[in-house]
């Protein structure tokens, strides 16, 4: 009888074991799911920040990166349009992260012998090697319809900009290729920035501080971009 009796307490204690276990794995799953949701509603979140409203680029004007842009997006239009406008320059320009960069900008081109203003959306994948204009359309009242008065000439360039950082590159190989000492030239800072642009190429001039070992110096690199990205150092010296 007794053995029996103890039959029947250890089965209700089994049946009591499995159910704590069955409600801690089910409190355990529903936690999982929960956190899981709270993540991906954070990682939405975060990508929504991340694919904002559009950006202001300070400088656009001065600017190098929005110069190629701009320059590409009259280019596209030309070819897609059989136009014949010239570039000017970029007036104002914003940076939207989508999928790469979606570039927004107010570009001044000329033809028919006055100067207008057009807005353009150019996107840009780097990773992929894309680029496509998206939008290129002229503003319906441009208050600066006026003659060609476009200037040539080197103008400054921000220091920070990421063709110059590009241009600074380049000028550092160059040096380091002519140098015959074992010991390389590092780059310590880009001091300023001058380029002028043509539908052709670019043109930059660079004074830059380098070191050597425990040695700085200050050279001044001119450097020259054709319209395809191809990179050659005309001269390289002390300053």
């Amino acid at each position: 009888m007794n053995t029996r009796k103890q039959q029947q307490q250890h089965f209700v204690q089994r049946a009591l074991w499995t159910r704590v276990i069955l409600f801690v794995l089910v409190v355990g799953a529903v936690c999982y799911v929960g956190a899981s949701l709270c993540d991906a509603k954070e990682s939405g979140a975060d990508m929504a920040g991340l694919m904002g409203a559009p950006k202001d680029v300070s400088n656009a004007e001065n600017s190098v990166e929005m110069d190629d842009m701009g320059r590409f997006a009259v280019d596209q239009y030309n070819t897609k349009e059989g136009k014949n406008l010239s570039f000017k320059n970029v007036v104002s320009a914003k940076k939207q992260v989508v999928s790469g960069t979606m570039y927004h900008m107010v570009i001044e081109a000329h033809g028919d012998d006055s100067v207008k203003m057009y807005d353009a959306k150019v996107w840009h994948k780097p990773w992929e090697n894309h680029k496509s204009l998206e939008h290129f359309k002229p503003q319906e009242s441009s208050a600066n319809d006026s003659p060609n008065t476009e200037v040539a000439g080197m103008r400054s360039v921000p220091v920070g900009d990421p063709v110059i950082k590009e241009a600074a590159e380049h000028a550092l190989k160059g040096l380091n290729d002519r140098s015959n000492s074992l010991v390389p030239y590092e780059l310590r800072q880009v001091m300023t920035a001058h380029a002028e642009a043509t539908d052709e190429h670019t043109n930059f001039d660079l004074h830059i501080k380098v070191a050597r070992g425990a040695k700085e110096e200050e050279m001044k690199a001119e450097l020259h971009r054709t319209a395809d990205g191809k990179w050659s150092l005309k001269h390289a010296g002390p300053m």
